[in-house]
């Protein structure tokens, strides 16, 4: 019977590791709700995937005016993320080549700079899908990054992306202007 022992030692190390596996692996996407929706004061909406918290800005840094951002509440270092950012003018094209949006697509029919791939330094890298469009005159960034390797097209990621709304509002000045 000296067998026995080494094969209940590997089924309980499968078996611990599997569990652990169980445990911290992340779940695929669900499909998007619409019940899930986030809007924007300034008219965009996104649906944001379950367990990820929101933040709605209604002023920006840098370039952007405002933005909504989503990262999933389960994760840290850094979690996955899904953001609309609306820019405060038309960006600059040379800006974005450098940060390395050198690809061109579409999305939702319209034209689009795109850039696939990663950023950030070991051990914090991300993996980053984003898209910069012109809408009724305003122009956005729809960015997903993840710590994992994903395909935008292979991934659930798609159908939140694709889930981005805008609706422009009419906006005054303080004071009614």
């Amino acid at each position: 019977m000296p067998l026995k022992r080494p094969l209940l030692v590997i089924a309980t190390v499968v078996f611990s590791v599997g569990g652990l596996l169980w445990l911290f692996w992340p779940n695929p996407l669900p499909r998007p709700r619409e019940e899930l929706r986030v809007f924007h004061p300034r008219g965009y909406s996104i649906i944001r995937p379950p367990e990820f918290s929101v933040d709605v800005r209604e002023s920006g840094i840098g370039d952007k005016a405002d933005g909504i951002y989503l990262a999933h509440s389960r994760h840290r270092n850094p979690p996955p993320r899904l953001s609309v950012e609306r820019f405060a003018g038309e960006p600059d094209f040379q800006k974005l080549a450098d940060r390395g949006f050198t690809q061109t697509g579409t999305f939702q029919g319209r034209e689009a700079r795109v850039m696939i791939g990663p950023s950030g330094r070991p051990p914090v890298q991300v993996w980053n899908h984003r898209i910069v469009v012109q809408i009724d005159g305003d122009w956005f960034e729809i960015a997903v990054t993840d710590p994992r390797y994903f395909e935008l097209d292979r991934s659930g990621w798609r159908a939140y992306v694709e889930s981005f709304r805008y609706e422009p509002r009419a906006t005054t000045a303080p004071g009614g202007r």
